[in-house]
């Protein structure tokens, strides 16, 4: 008897952990979950080879040095000012 409620008592802490654990909602980025690099105040540059999968952006400065972007720039635009 008193194996099977030990046994009854582990298996219930592992099927209740990981929920109180991993339960949390992640927050919502809205438009911001698309880009991969910001800068809120500067430029953002790029030194040497790199493959940047998603938006990249910053609200002042410039973008610079980024040869292969599977995404879009932003500078300044629309987009960025409606951070």
């Amino acid at each position: 008897m008193k194996k099977t409620l030990y046994t009854l008592a582990i298996v219930a802490i592992q099927v209740i952990i990981p929920i109180i654990l991993f339960g949390q909602t992640p927050p919502n980025l809205g438009t911001a979950g698309s880009f991969v690099l910001f800068s809120s105040s500067g430029a953002v540059t790029n030194v040497g080879n790199s493959q940047i999968t998603g938006n990249v952006g910053t609200n002042s400065g410039a973008c610079s040095g980024f040869g292969n972007v599977n995404g879009k720039m932003h500078v300044a635009d629309g987009v960025i000012l409606n951070r």
